[in-house]
């Protein structure tokens, strides 16, 4: 099933797989902490899970029957539709609320709306995307509010690498600048950056990338967050026939 994006019918879908995919991401983290086993916890873990079923209901099933407070330390309360049973439950209650929700719908927009959470995931089957990304003790956040020292970090690639993971680029920058650009702190009654260095993002072959609203959304705010964006075009008709005029 195919929707577009900009369609209400796209827009319903992707909504409700983030609420799905998250509950599934946290599900993976309970079971990363009691396994010890951190690519558990991981795109190559969530991918690995999601795709490792031959029906979406025992997947369903399989997060709604497990224990992620098996000594029930947490004190949960069951809920059912929003509204508490008074029946103690070991499973998270938001991550089988919005489950039972996805468990209720059509089959038909079930498999719309995990076909909407897995869309940008498969590059995670690449061979060296699983081995560069499924444990990591590197945090982006570091580069920029370590007192001590400030840091240059190179993305480099052939182009023929680039085409082959296009969508697995974008995600990185997506992340990068969601991390990048915190909430403005408040000392002393000012607003200062969130951040304790200020920072540069050079991208290059900017055409190359595609449009990503993440970065027409960037452009706005960074310098007032303590960053600089620069972009780099071949020519301006590459500039607009990707973000336009």
């Amino acid at each position: 099933m195919l929707f577009r994006s900009d369609s209400s019918a796209g827009k319903y879908f992707e909504a409700t797989a983030v609420e799905a995919i998250g509950a599934v991401i946290a599900h993976n983290a309970f079971r990363s902490l009691a396994e010890g086993d951190p690519a558990l916890n991981s795109p190559v873990g969530l991918i690995m899970f999601m795709s490792g079923f031959d029906r979406i209901e025992d997947a369903i099933n399989t997060v709604l029957e497990y224990e992620h407070d098996p000594h029930s330390l947490a004190g949960w309360i069951e809920e059912v539709d929003g509204a508490r049973t008074g029946r103690p439950t070991k499973t998270c209650p938001w991550i089988a609320q919005s489950l039972r929700v996805l468990g209720a719908k059509a089959r038909d927009e079930v498999s719309g709306i995990f076909g909407s959470a897995l869309k940008d995931l498969p590059i995670y089957r690449d061979e060296r995307i699983v081995r560069n990304v499924t444990r990591s003790t590197f945090r982006i956040e570091d580069v920029v509010n370590d007192p001590e020292r400030s840091s240059i970090i190179y993305i480099r690639m052939t182009y023929a690498d680039l085409e082959q993971l296009r969508s697995y680029v974008r995600l990185l920058i997506n992340d990068l600048l969601y991390r990048l650009i915190p909430p403005a702190a408040v000392i002393d009654g000012r607003e200062a950056r969130g951040n304790l260095r200020e920072f540069l993002i050079l991208l290059e072959e900017c055409a190359s990338l595609q449009r990503m609203n993440q970065i027409q959304k960037a452009a706005a705010i960074l310098r007032g967050l303590g960053g600089k964006l620069v972009c780099v075009w071949q020519n301006r008709n590459q500039l607009e026939a990707t973000y336009g005029k």
